[in-house]
């Protein structure tokens, strides 16, 4: 099957400046032709866990959020399946980092909370966000993907789990800084060769006065075959391709990995 997926690459804005910004470009991808759009990580505030500070525990929303209502609407609005991640307050009042995923209907239809969590001195996670425990695989309008939330990307383990699981496309959003311009694009064309599935990468752009945080941006979109359809610098815009999911058996059938593997010698991998 054939679909249009994009990313959509920015820095941080209020939110009455960042819905007229959506706005735009929700209208932009629709009249691309565009079915999926995934955002860059925690793309409503400021990467916040810069540091440590309990004040920004009041950053965090719950599922009824209005930000969150919002964007069901312009999905609604512009017929988009979207990919978006938040600072989550759950029910039982635990702290994720999550992607909502939302359906061209302005429905909600599943999330993933983020697994894999940096502690560094300026991506300090651990103080935030409890470690998601799922490895979920969506299917909307005959497309099966998979959410990656910056750092996991850095764990071929779970981009395998997803592909094994039947994963067509892999959305990655990111708040990567531009410490990482050597490798950040590259790993992204390894990701998706090595697994055979598409990824489609959206990271944050610019500076962040507070933390004085510099975000790469060069967010891309990269085919089975590990080639990049398309790919962002350091501004902000919108990035989309075509892709056909008839590729990734002509990627497998071409490579032979999934027929090649050898999990009776990778148990001590989940040790």
């Amino acid at each position: 099957m054939k679909t249009k997926v994009a990313a959509l690459q920015f820095g941080y804005k209020k939110t009455d400046i960042l819905f007229e910004f959506l706005q735009k470009q929700f209208a932009a991808a629709a009249d691309a032709g565009v079915e999926f759009l995934v955002l860059p990580e925690l793309f409503s505030t400021i990467y916040f866990p810069y540091k440590k500070d309990n004040a920004f525990f009041d950053l965090a929303i719950s599922d009824n959020n209005d930000t969150i209502t919002r964007l069901k609407r312009l999905s609604l609005e512009y017929g988009i399946n979207v990919i978006a991640s938040f600072f989550e307050k759950a029910d039982n009042s635990e702290h994720y980092l999550t992607a909502y995923v939302i359906s061209r209907k302005g429905e909600f239809v599943g999330k993933y909370r983020k697994t894999h969590l940096p502690e560094s001195d300026n991506a300090q996670e651990t103080f935030y966000f409890k470690k998601g425990v799922d490895s979920p695989v969506f299917e909307i309008d005959g497309l099966k993907f998979s959410i990656l939330l910056c750092y996991d990307r850095h764990f071929p383990e779970l981009s395998r789990v997803y592909a094994l699981k039947g994963a067509q496309v892999l959305f990655l959003a990111s708040a990567t800084g531009t410490g990482a311009r050597k490798i950040f694009q590259p790993q992204g064309r390894i990701i998706s060769f090595t697994n055979n599935v598409f990824v489609c990468c959206a990271n944050r752009v610019g500076v962040q006065p507070e933390g004085n945080i510099d975000f790469l941006g060069n967010s891309y979109i990269a085919s089975p075959f590990g080639k990049f359809l398309g790919a962002l610098v350091e501004d902000e815009g919108l990035i989309t391709a075509e892709i056909d999911t008839k590729e990734i058996a002509d990627a497998r059938e071409t490579f032979n990995f999934y027929n090649a593997r050898r999990p009776d010698l990778y148990s001590n991998i989940v040790e």
